[in-house]
């Protein structure tokens, strides 16, 4: 919930919207629901193909799946390949993790 919160409140006009860390896709979720007012989009990546693959049907199930797409493989390889802006960059990863990985997203 805090996602939709900070995507239709302190950034509402936001269209990019990137996650690092999938799991089932319940934060993303979130952000769909903002993103539909906004005309964006979500890209969310994730390590674990199994896990991805729960993720990409719990979006289908809530009728996001045209929202949201799921990026499967390391972040620290796949962000490099993001083009345009990134209005919101969701990450959940460890401390040491996210250093890295702010460094990959925001050159």
């Amino acid at each position: 919930m805090a996602g939709y919160c900070e995507c239709s409140q302190s950034r509402p006009g936001a269209k990019n919207v990137v996650e690092i860390g999938t799991y089932n896709g319940y934060s993303a979720l979130w952000f769909c629901l903002a993103l539909r007012a906004t005309g964006g989009k979500i890209i969310t990546h994730e390590i674990d193909v199994k896990i991805a693959a729960v993720a990409r049907e719990n979006f289908k199930k809530a009728g996001v799946e045209n929202l949201a797409t799921v990026v499967e493989g390391d972040a620290h390889d796949t962000v490099t390949k993001l083009k345009g802006p990134i209005d919101i960059l969701l990450l959940t990863l460890t401390n040491q993790a996210m250093q890295t990985m702010l460094r990959s997203c925001c050159p």
